[in-house]
């Protein structure tokens, strides 16, 4: 440990001297690009909501319970989070070779309140949750929810929740 420590402090010194990215975050940014291109159901989610939120979670982790995620904030009080489950890669970590499970979920934001430390406490209202083949029916049609049977409240924006949704900004470029 004693000898790998000067040889660490130098390389990670040298990478932030030169503004290299560390090769982990090339691969995570080529991996959700590959996603958004491979994997029909997130393809049709940015289609139809092309400001979405989209990462992966357990990224780091190998093939090992990966998660392609996309989120869109709906009328400012929904959110809507698409999330395929079980997610593999190409040898190089920067393609997705397989997908597995995808479902959808609709949160009603009922309230959001700013904390003095800054942070936001947020209380839910109602939720739903849907599969592929309610997702079909429901890219179909434009994106309606009538469609899986759900009405929404359309003209009641919740205070704050733009706020919150600030943070969240990540899309493939």
């Amino acid at each position: 440990m004693r000898t790998i420590l000067p040889t660490l402090v130098v390389l990670v010194s040298t990478m932030v001297a030169t503004g290299c990215k560390p090769i982990l975050s090339d691969q995570y940014e080529k991996a959700l690009t590959s996603g958004a291109r491979t994997i029909p159901p997130v393809s049709e989610f940015l289609k139809l909501y092309p400001d979405s939120v989209i990462f992966i979670s357990y990224f780091s982790s190998g093939n090992d319970g990966a998660q392609y995620n996309c989120e869109t904030l709906l009328h400012e009080r929904y959110i809507l989070h698409m999330k395929d489950k079980g997610l593999s890669f190409d040898q190089t970590r920067t393609n997705i070779a397989g997908h597995g499970l995808v479902s959808f979920s609709l949160s009603e934001v009922s309230k959001i309140d700013r904390l003095n430390d800054g942070r936001f406490y947020i209380k839910y209202g109602e939720s739903w949750k849907f599969g592929i083949e309610d997702w079909k029916r429901f890219n179909d049609a434009g994106g309606q929810f009538s469609t899986v049977s759900i009405n929404l409240k359309t003209n009641a924006p919740v205070e704050l929740l733009q706020d919150y949704w600030k943070g969240f900004k990540r899309t493939v470029q």
